[in-house]
Formats: structure tokens, sequence, C-alpha cells
């Protein structure tokens, strides 16, 4: 990781990650005061949900699980792995925003998107630790192979 394109590559991961967990604490944020219309955490929803498949896109589509099964074949499983959890999670993003559209805005309705919003971003943090620590093992092992 010590060439400047893998630091490169991940401090702009990082920085995507940040900016990520920076969009799901707006939500929360959104979701807790219970201050805003139905259409506008769909709205919010909406962003997020565009922001996540253009994120999923390039680690996908435009190179950063291409250059990690290059670096390290080994991760082929957990990168297959991780490309599926991308489809589930907007699948759940799509129910997310089908439950804010129908919603009613009481109590209960609240309660029941902010729990499901929350168990989202609980999985959707776990799954960028994993792609992270999937990019350190690929080029920390290489490095450490070399020395």
């Amino acid at each position: 990781m010590n060439s400047p394109q893998h630091s490169d590559m991940y401090d702009h991961f990082r920085r995507e990650h940040d900016e990520l967990r920076d969009a799901l604490g707006q939500i929360n944020q959104v979701l807790a005061s219970r201050e805003a219309s139905a259409p506008q955490v769909v709205e919010h929803l909406t962003t997020l949900r565009r922001k996540l498949e253009e994120h999923f896109q390039e680690e996908e589509v435009d190179g950063l699980f291409d250059q990690l099964l290059a670096q390290a074949p080994r991760l082929d499983n957990r990168v297959r792995e991780l490309r599926a959890d991308h489809q589930h999670m907007l699948g759940v993003l799509d129910e997310l925003q089908g439950l804010a559209a129908d919603g009613q805005q009481s109590p209960a309705w609240w309660e029941e998107l902010a729990a499901k919003f929350h168990d989202f971003s609980k999985h959707l943090m776990q799954h960028e630790n994993l792609e992270t620590e999937a990019l350190q093992s690929a080029y920390e092992d290489d490095i450490g192979s070399k020395d």
C-alpha cells in the first residue's frame, strides 16, 4: 500500500466511506427529529440511494474489486459476497423508500422507519469496514511478503 496509486485509492475510498457515514448521520437526525414531511424523508433516502449506487458502481465496475482480485486472488469469495451485499442493501433502501412514501407520520411510523434505517446504517458500516479490511489485507500482505 506504499505506492502512490494504492495510497490514493485507499484515501479515495476512505473519503467516500466518510461521506456515506455523514449522509447516514444526517438521515438519522431527520428521523430522530420527526420534523420532516414524508416526501422530505423519501427525498433524503432517494439521495442516499443514488450516492450508494454510484459508490457501488465505482467499486464493482470502475475497478476497486478488480484491483483487489488482481492483487490478491485469494479474496475472490469475499469480493463475491461484497458484490451480492450491494444488491441486498439497495433493495433494503428501496423498501425504506416505500415505507417512507406510505407513511402516516404517526409515532409508530417514525419508530419503525428509524429502527429499520438504524439497522440498515449498521449493516452498511459493517460492509464498508469489510471492504476496507479487504483492501488493507490485499496490499499489506503483499508489502509484508516483500520485506
